[in-house]
This record gives structure tokens, C-alpha cells and sequence, in this order.
């Protein structure tokens, strides 16, 4: 894993959460690697869209999006790509 874009990530979401700058969560797109014939791809997001509603409240509400697919990269089990509205 190769510090410098998490590390730049960490710093962003505290540096917006921290001045208080996210005014809503717009959508959550979640990529889940699944075996054939698993269909609860929906399920295995509903964790990540929790978490958005209890920290940002009414803001943190969203479209979704859980899609399965065969393989992601790295071997990862789970991606998940965030659009954040800010001011």
C-alpha cells in the first residue's frame, strides 16, 4: 500500500469535517467481489450508507449504487467511492 494518497486522503476528510465545510453526502457507489450466484451486494453497502447517516445526519442521506463483480484490484473485497457536496 502506498502511503501518500491515503495519508492525502485521511488529511482532506479531517480538514472538511473538521471545519465543518460537508453540506451533504450525494451518492455512495459500492463495488463488492463476489462469487457467482451472491446477490446481496446491497447488504454488504448498507454498512458504509449506516455510518454516513449517523455522522452527518439528515445530510448524510444518499443515492446508492452496490454492483458485484468478480474481481477488484489488489484482491480487495470491498470499494467504496463517496461524492461529498462541501462549501
Amino acid at each position: 500500500m502506498k502511503r501518500t494518497p491515503a495519508w492525502g486522503v485521511h488529511r482532506t476528510w479531517n480538514v472538511t469535517l473538521q471545519n465543518n465545510k460537508v453540506k451533504n453526502v450525494v451518492k455512495v457507489l459500492g463495488l463488492v467481489a463476489s462469487a457467482p450466484g451472491f446477490n446481496s451486494q446491497p447488504r454488504v453497502i448498507n454498512g458504509a450508507s449506516e455510518l454516513l447517516i449517523e455522522v452527518f445526519g439528515e445530510a448524510g442521506r444518499h443515492a446508492r449504487s452496490a454492483v458485484g463483480t468478480n474481481e477488484l484490484p489488489d484482491n480487495i473485497p470491498v470499494e467504496i467511492e463517496v461524492i461529498f457536496e462541501v462549501e
